[in-house]
């Protein structure tokens, strides 16, 4: 990294375990030094905005998209409302969509 000119950043820097489960529960607690911290493994880590966990499951990466989606969704459903409503029928849309 340093004949690249590049500085790691010890408190961003993550690790992660892959395999099929029966693999990871062999790996057991291990922990790397890395610029005098260490790092412990994760159960996910996120990379170019790609949520990745332990198993290859992709759920958490899913979950992730589909919560983002929902909202701007949501969003411009009330971009769309707002002229129509009061403040207060607004305030109260807003409301009911987040709960």
């Amino acid at each position: 990294m340093s004949s690249n000119r590049l500085k790691l950043n010890a408190d961003k820097t993550q690790f992660i375990w892959l395999g099929p489960a029966l693999q990871l529960d062999k790996v057991g607690d291990v922990h790397l030094r890395v610029g005098g911290v260490d790092i412990s493994p994760l159960d996910h880590v996120r990379d170019l905005r790609v949520t990745l966990d332990s198993l290859l499951t992709m759920k958490q990466h899913a979950d992730t998209v589909a919560r983002s989606c929902f909202y701007q969704m949501r969003a411009r459903q009330l971009r769309s409302v707002r002229r129509s409503l009061t403040f207060d029928a607004l305030h109260t849309l807003v409301h009911a969509l987040i709960n």
